[in-house]
């Protein structure tokens, strides 16, 4: 995730519900000259303004706390700041770093075939897959490492991908994306912002409003909800903690022949290699298990080991390439730091939470962040 960079507040913000206007400027670092054309936008949601010719632009909206302001423009560092307080009016200046000259050289042959991969794992296989397209692949840089067999992918300008299942324009700006093709695992971040697709035609806003809600349920904005609310268990999400057990403990043998085997492998200390498996506690977790809030109802999520997650509600999902609904299980595994979680779905920092299987973020189900289940 980009680092936030400079951010001057000419005015001091006070406790609000909402930040309800952002007056604001972008200018060059280096030569202090306004920056025209670039997109402010509030993460994940359809709140976003261009700037003027002399770099000022204004934001309204009357979203919950926090929110993340992000400024994009080709050629710069992106930069981000997270408005956790706020006022009826608040006056801002970010002053922008022109980006290092970095080149991605890759053999043509294979921009083919690089572009399917990232595609398939950025997109997900959903079943708004076949109606989500990128208008313009041909921003794609690609690299791949033969020393690590990793692919890594960015982009010079924001990505433009019409869904047509959810009804949306997103807007993309791919911070980072690695696979890694042995394991067949990739992790992407990213900033984005929505405007929504227009039609008049009741029987496109019907499926529209029904792929909505199914890709909100059992999706990340939906746990991390239930989870600021300590609903988890009662809206469908039974979690459980992954155990692992290493080959000189008791019970490694029979761990590897267990039902409840997660995965197993090896992990390296003093040069010596050590085998492991991992298998689940059947014991369900809830919110109090791995969460606390503190005196100013700020919430936060923390647990050692790896959480399973599955998804147990009967609500339909349909996948690409399936005939059966498959387990909607996810493997979540949290860093060093706690994670603070909101109402609003959101949770910071990012980068503190590993998320792989059902949970992990696919462009083709993605919502704003003003998404209400109806």
């Amino acid at each position: 995730m980009q680092l936030k960079l400079f951010l001057l507040l000419l005015l001091p913000m006070q406790l609000f519900a909402t930040v309800n206007q952002v007056n604001g400027t972008v200018m060059d670092a280096g030569s202090h000259k306004p920056v025209a054309g670039a997109r402010v936008f509030i993460n994940r949601s359809m709140v976003y303004s261009v700037t003027d010719e002399i770099g000022k632009f204004i934001i309204t909206d009357s979203l919950l706390l926090p929110e993340e302001l992000v400024v994009s423009m080709p050629g710069y560092e992106t930069m981000v700041y997270q408005v956790n307080e706020g006022k009826s009016n608040l006056l801002v200046r970010f002053e922008l770093v022109k980006k290092s000259a970095e080149h991605y050289t890759i053999d043509s042959s294979k921009i083919h075939q690089y572009q399917q991969l990232f595609l398939s794992h950025f997109l997900g296989s959903t079943y708004n897959t076949a109606e989500t397209l990128v208008t313009n692949p041909e921003v794609l840089q690609y690299n791949f490492d033969e020393a690590t067999g990793t692919l890594s992918v960015k982009s010079s300008v924001m990505l433009q991908i019409i869904n047509d299942g959810l009804g949306y324009m997103i807007h993309y700006q791919l911070d980072t994306f690695s696979l890694i093709l042995i394991k067949n695992i990739s992790n992407f971040r990213g900033y984005c912002f929505f405007t929504p697709l227009k039609t008049q035609k009741p029987f496109i806003l019907s499926k529209w409003d029904m792929h909505r809600q199914l890709a909100y349920n059992g999706s990340m904005l939906h746990f991390m909800r239930a989870l600021k609310k300590n609903t988890a268990p009662d809206e469908g999400f039974i979690i459980r903690k992954v155990v692992r057990i290493l080959e000189t403990e008791n019970g490694y043998k029979s761990a590897l022949k267990s039902k409840y085997l997660v995965r197993s492998g090896s992990i390296s200390g003093r040069g010596i290699q050590t085998a492991y498996a991992e298998i689940v506690d059947q014991k369900p977790l809830t919110s109090a298990n791995m969460g606390k809030t503190d005196s100013a109802n700020q919430t936060y999520f923390h647990y050692s080991q790896p959480l399973l997650v599955e998804w147990v509600d009967k609500a339909p999902k349909t996948f690409l390439g399936s005939e059966e609904i498959p387990q909607m299980i996810s493997l979540l595994t949290f860093g060093n730091d706690p994670l603070q979680v909101f109402e609003n779905g959101l949770y910071f920092d990012a980068t503190d939470l590993f998320v792989m299987g059902f949970m992990q973020e696919k462009i083709s189900d993605l919502l704003p962040i003003e998404y209400v289940k109806l």
